[in-house]
């Protein structure tokens, strides 16, 4: 296969620039066309398509069929026209837990569970409990910040809390009817508009439930709905920055946007994935990790030195890395053991990167980045790199899980590495990833507090330098 060509379209990927406010504008491959009001797909049983592939990305249910990725797969159809699409659940009405998607495993994982909390805008007291609403996304679709574009909605109540709502997965017709600007607060404090992420949230009916069936507009929906409620939740529910004796706001809605607008503009301003792109994803990232597994083993058996190869593959294709361990899985656990836990803590080491964190193989630290006074970055981790030897190399790696624990005490947003979304609330799927959490809580939250972010058996597998290799030969040699 010819790597290079498929490399394009992770090329792209890289280069998206985030803003902030609706102005944003996210295009990962090709440019969508404004006339192109309706997305054609034919909607059926969702196949697992997505990780029908190599045996060493291969992922199945228990039926032994290829598990269905619930962004990738899904055949929904958007009408934008008839302000009609197909979403997908994630947390139903009245759900007790709170579920979020990880778009790596694609599949839905506990995120908190809900209580009886205040508004943290106005400090009302017992606000609010479980959500009056459908928490949903469009499959395929992203929204400007590079995550599934959600979708909250009414109606079919019945239809849907009826399933098991952990695992519920079907497609549901929502009419869309408007839209808000919905903003969040990555890390306190958010005391600027700039420093306030923007994303536009859909809001919905649905399609099949007749009490909904005149409802065409904001002002025809809180006629039947409860809106101020609403809006508290969509403030409230999904957690807050809590602080030693304060807690603040990590989320606000506010504006409405017609319907004859609102879902054009979240296609026009996201992404929505065509299968000809997905097709050229999954297979240049399959083919990064199948040559970086290849090199691995080479430098198990010192064909290939590791910090001078680890320094070449961060120059060429970090970018390329960056990209794909957003979207598409490493190696099965199941396939290769081995293989698996290299490439998760190869991602913490480049989450770490990501997140501004450099390390200096000098110092054997991972130490913090930052603009000196002419603005540019103070240390470069390409260059720390040229000074690493295989010994200070294998520490980064080690160390970098032991930093990425760090993130959940100082409220922010972490990763966690999740084997099984196990517990009372739990989805019992088979996750082995690492999934971003938004570090935001509600007061009563504490059911993940004491957790480990990584499973404590497992260690990192030292891999010797060439170089090394040769100056314990050396030593040996002279101790004779």
């Amino acid at each position: 296969m010819d790597t290079e060509k498929n490399f394009e379209l992770l090329q792209r990927i890289c280069q998206i620039k985030k803003l902030y406010g609706l102005s944003l504008f996210l295009m990962l491959i090709v440019a969508f066309s404004c006339s192109r009001n309706v997305v054609v797909t034919n909607n059926k049983d969702t196949d697992g398509n997505w990780f029908n592939t190599s045996k060493s990305f291969h992922s199945v249910d228990l039926e032994g069929q290829p598990s269905v990725h619930q962004f990738f797969d899904p055949p929904g159809e958007i009408d934008i026209d008839r302000n009609l699409v197909d979403v997908v659940v994630t947390t139903p009405v009245e759900s007790p837990s709170h579920y979020e998607l990880d778009m790596v495993s694609g599949k839905k994982v506990f995120d908190h569970a809900y209580c009886k909390e205040g508004n943290v805008w106005t400090k009302e007291k017992n606000a609010i409990k479980l959500p009056p609403y459908h928490d949903s996304f469009i499959p395929k679709l992203l929204n400007q910040s590079k995550k599934p574009q959600r979708v909250i909605f009414f109606g079919a109540e019945d239809a849907i809390t009826s399933k098991n709502p952990k695992q519920f997965s079907g497609l549901i017709k929502v009419r869309v009817i408007s839209g808000v600007v919905e903003q969040y607060c990555q890390s306190y404090p958010c005391d600027t508009h700039a420093k306030w992420n923007s994303n536009i949230l859909l809001i919905g009916v649905s399609q099949d439930d007749p009490k909904f069936a005149e409802v065409r507009s904001f002002k025809d929906l809180v006629k039947i709905i409860d809106w101020p409620l609403t809006k508290v939740f969509l403030e409230n529910g999904r957690g807050r920055i809590l602080g030693e004796e304060n807690s603040f706001p990590a989320y606000k809605v506010y504006g409405q946007v017609l319907p004859s607008n609102a879902l054009k503009f979240a296609v026009e301003k996201g992404h929505l994935f065509s299968l000809k792109e997905l097709h050229t994803l999954r297979r240049s990232c399959e083919s990064i990790y199948t040559d970086l597994e290849k090199k691995h083993q080479e430098m198990l058996k010192l064909e290939v030195d590791f910090p001078t190869y680890f320094l070449e593959f961060y120059k060429e294709k970090k970018d390329l890395f960056f990209a794909c361990q957003e979207f598409v899985k490493g190696y099965e656990i199941s396939s290769d053991m081995k293989a698996h836990w290299f490439f998760e803590y190869l991602r913490a080491f480049f989450f770490l990167n990501k997140d501004n964190y450099v390390y200096d193989c000098a110092k054997k630290q991972w130490i913090r980045n930052y603009r000196g006074e002419n603005g540019t970055l103070v240390y470069n981790q390409e260059k720390e790199l040229t000074y690493c030897s295989s010994k200070s190399l294998n520490v980064a790696f080690e160390k970098a899980v032991t930093y990425l624990s760090t993130y959940r005490s100082r409220g922010s947003e972490f990763y966690e590495y999740i084997e099984y979304d196990s517990g009372s609330y739990g989805t019992s799927e088979k996750i082995y990833n690492w999934v971003k959490r938004t570090g935001k809580s509600q007061t009563c939250d504490k059911l993940i507090i004491d957790r480990p972010i990584f499973p404590t058996d497992i260690s990192w597998d030292y891999i010797m330098g060439v170089r090394e290799s040769e100056e314990a030969k050396v030593q040996v040699y002279k101790k004779k």
